[in-house]
């Protein structure tokens, strides 16, 4: 009984501690990478991890398009196409360990208890990748998925999570 609670007191202390991806270069627990595929035209992807959602995976690749297309002196940029894929696994918490049979006595064996019952849980982790077109001048109003990369980043930048400095 006590090493159950304790393993639970362990699980939410780590799951507190878990924060979702920061905005940052590709790194072991996620991020922002691009390639330029031509002059005016790049790859670009945000990987999460386990806690971070699909929607801030998604507003992240945005930023970075913005960031990308300001850096290459450009004003806007067209989503030319987009994917978000998610890798989902699944994972069971609980113990079993051998504890002796209620009926041992008819048996002569053990048998197999769980301290409490097995529980599964699903982890899903998402990437978003695009291929955007740079372009400069004024953002014409007629294409849905081209942004003003000055507006993306005044509007996206301020509410996604940094990494924390060291």
């Amino acid at each position: 009984m006590i090493r159950s609670t304790l393993f639970l007191c362990l699980i939410a202390v780590l799951a507190a501690c878990a924060k979702p991806t920061p905005y940052q270069p590709r790194a072991a627990s996620g991020g922002f990478e691009e390639s330029r595929l031509e002059t005016d035209r790049y790859r670009v992807s945000f990987r999460g991890n386990t806690v971070t959602s699909r929607d801030l995976v998604e507003r992240s690749l945005l930023y970075r398009a913005a960031e990308l297309t300001l850096a290459e002196g450009g004003d806007w940029f067209e989503v030319v196409s987009s994917d978000t894929d998610v890798d989902r696994d699944y994972y069971t918490s609980g113990f079993v360990h051998p504890q002796p049979s209620l009926f041992r006595h008819r048996r002569k064996s053990f048998g197999f208890y769980p301290h409490f019952p097995p529980t599964v849980h699903k982890r899903e982790r998402f990437e978003a990748v695009a291929e955007i077109v740079v372009r400069k001048g004024e953002k014409p109003d007629d294409r849905a998925e081209a942004y003003d990369a000055r507006d993306v980043i005044a509007t996206i930048g301020p509410a996604l999570p940094r990494p924390e400095p060291e």
